[in-house]
C-alpha cells in the first residue's frame, strides 16, 4: 500500500520474490497468515454455534483448518494480484454465514467481536512465541541482528496481519465486523436492511481508506500528501514494541 508501506510496513513482501530462500520464507509466511484467517473465521462460528445456531454448515466452519475458509477469490486470487500489482498481500477467508435469528441482538453482535477477538489471541499466542525465541537466541534471533533472521521475519509478519485485520474489522462500516456490532446494538430493526444494503459502499469506503493511507493516492497523483506517520507506520511500530516487551519479560523469568 505506498510508499509508507512499501518502505516502513513488514507487509511488504517484494524483498522474498527474488530468491529460492525468499519463496521458502514466504511460503511459510502464507500459511501463518492463512492461521490467522482461520482464526477469526473460526471464532465467529464458534461462538456463532455457543449462541445457538446449531447448523451442520456453521458446525464446519468451528476449526482452525484453513482450508475449511478457504474462497478461492479472497484467500487465493485476491492475495496474488496485490503482491503482483502492489507488493503487499491482502485477502481474506470465506466469511462465516450466521443466521440472526437464532442468536438475538447481543449474541449476534458477539459472534461479530469474536472474529476480531481470534486475531487478537492469535497475535498475542506468536508474539510469545517470539519473545522467546529472540530471548533465548533460537532459531538465529539475536538481540543484535535479529532482523536478518528469516525465523522473526516469518513470525513478525503473520503477527502484523493478524492485528492489522482485527483493528480493521472493529471498524463500524457496513460488511465488517464493527458494522454489524453497530446494527446489532443500536440501530432499530427497521434500519437493518438498509445498512445492510450499505455492504458495497462500506467495503467501497475501506479500500479507499488504504489507498489512501497506503499513499497510492499520492502516488498516482489524486492528493497532494498523505497524512504521516500513517496507520500502517504505527502499527508496525507498536508490533515491535510488544515483541520487545515480550523478550524482556521472558528475560525476567
Amino acid at each position: 500500500m505506498t510508499s509508507e508501506l512499501d518502505s516502513a510496513s513488514p507487509m511488504n513482501l517484494d524483498p522474498y520474490l527474488h530468491s529460492p530462500r525468499g519463496w521458502a520464507i514466504l511460503a511459510g509466511i502464507i500459511f501463518l497468515i492463512l492461521m490467522t484467517n482461520a482464526c477469526h473465521e473460526g471464532g465467529h462460528a464458534l461462538a456463532a454455534w455457543w449462541g445457538g445456531d446449531r447448523r451442520k454448515a456453521l458446525r464446519r466452519r468451528c476449526t482452525l483448518n484453513p482450508l475449511n475458509h478457504f474462497h478461492w477469490f479472497l484467500t487465493l486470487v485476491l492475495p496474488v494480484l496485490s503482491v503482483m500489482f502492489f507488493g503487499f498481500m491482502f485477502g481474506g477467508a470465506r466469511p462465516v454465514m450466521i443466521d440472526r435469528s437464532r442468536l438475538g441482538r447481543v449474541r449476534m453482535a458477539l459472534a461479530a467481536l469474536a472474529g476480531p477477538a481470534g486475531n487478537f489471541l492469535c497475535a498475542g499466542f506468536l508474539i510469545f512465541v517470539l519473545g522467546l525465541a529472540w530471548d533465548r537466541e533460537w532459531f538465529d534471533i539475536t538481540r543484535y541482528d535479529q532482523a536478518r533472521s528469516a525465523a522473526y521475519m516469518l513470525l513478525k509478519v503473520p503477527i502484523w496481519f493478524s492485528i492489522f485485520l482485527g483493528l480493521l474489522n472493529l471498524i463500524p462500516f457496513p460488511g465488517l465486523d464493527g458494522g454489524h456490532v453497530l446494527a446489532m446494538l443500536f440501530l432499530p430493526s427497521r434500519a437493518w436492511r438498509i445498512w445492510y444494503m450499505l455492504t458495497p459502499l462500506g467495503l467501497l469506503g475501506l479500500l479507499c481508506l488504504l489507498f489512501y493511507f497506503g499513499g497510492y493516492m499520492e502516488r498516482w497523483d489524486w492528493i497532494e500528501e498523505t497524512p504521516r506517520p500513517g496507520p500502517f507506520m504505527w502499527l508496525s511500530a507498536r508490533v515491535d514494541e510488544y515483541i520487545v516487551a515480550m523478550r524482556d519479560w521472558w528475560g525476567t523469568v
